[in-house]
């Protein structure tokens, strides 16, 4: 316990209800009764290891995945370190409800494809050429909602047409994309 006080001590370390890192302030957010257990001890690992990886932005959903994959494996030296029980089921839980969250994201209201994300909160289906927006919470149910326009970082409105050849490359694409999120979360 002297160890897990002293990493308390050593990173901007606050209790709270929930482990989080706040990359603008600087501070980890901790869940103190959670550091009774293993679990708890790896999620206040987790949040010192993405402050120390320096993890603190991403725009695209495949990014992040890669910043959790970096952050599990900086987690796994942080318990070694500290002789902290490493659970690599509790790591496979948390990096599956990721690529959970990005898959639902991802998947198109419409007909269900597996779609490209166009900006932060923005996807396109190849398919049947939905647009939709999503929030951006984590802790959240994931919600869309259909656009057929968005504005763009120049404030302008941007239409989004697509040309019947494009569809001829939609399959083979779609896989593409579905493996990237497949390789990152499980690599």
């Amino acid at each position: 316990m002297r160890k897990l006080q002293k990493l308390l001590d050593k990173h901007n370390c606050q209790p709270g209800r929930v482990f989080s890192f706040n990359a603008r302030t600087q501070t980890i957010t901790y869940v103190p009764e959670e550091l009774k257990n293993k679990d708890g001890r790896l999620a206040l690992l987790h949040e010192i290891a993405h402050m120390k990886l320096g993890h603190f932005t991403y725009k695209y959903d495949v990014e992040l995945l890669d910043l959790e994959q970096e952050a599990w494996d900086e987690t796994r030296s942080l318990a070694q370190e500290n002789g902290i029980e490493i659970d690599e089921d509790h790591i496979k839980e948390c990096l599956l409800s990721y690529d959970n969250w990005v898959t639902k994201r991802a998947s198109c209201p419409t007909c269900g494809a597996y779609s490209l994300q166009r900006s932060d909160n923005v996807f396109g289906c190849f398919v049947c050429d939905c647009y939709w927006e999503v929030n951006d919470r984590k802790d959240r149910q994931v919600k869309k909602k259909i656009i057929s326009a968005i504005k763009s970082t120049s404030g302008k409105t941007q239409e989004f047409v697509k040309s019947p050849k494009s569809k001829s490359a939609v399959s083979c694409f779609l896989f593409f994309v579905s493996s990237i999120g497949s390789f990152l979360t499980y690599r």
